[in-house]
């Protein structure tokens, strides 16, 4: 069975950030988030889903833009998201 999507586990997580203004969700899916911050527009969006970290644990490997709110600047990553225990809290790992 596949697990929560991708806009539900971060909207989540990010609860406090959103209660105190300092991150706005301006869309979510079960394949991504976009939200702002800081200036800038963030969106994560699921390629895959594996056990890549080889915890038992399924990971998400996906990709990140980076978009100035209201202007020309942007750019993309990749990134693992993982946890290590079932219920933990998830961590973004950039890719090198």
């Amino acid at each position: 069975e596949r697990s929560r999507g991708l806009g539900d586990v971060y909207k989540r997580q990010m609860h406090d950030l959103i209660d105190t203004k300092e991150v706005t969700i301006v869309n979510y899916s079960d394949t991504a988030i976009s939200f702002i911050t800081l200036g800038f527009c963030i969106t994560i969006t699921e390629v895959f889903r594996a056990d890549i970290t080889q915890n038992g644990i399924e990971d998400i490997f996906c990709y990140i833009s980076y978009n100035a709110d209201g202007g020309t600047l942007g750019w993309g990553d990749v990134a693992i998201i993982s946890k290590n225990t079932e219920n933990g809290i998830c961590e973004i790992s950039p890719l090198q």
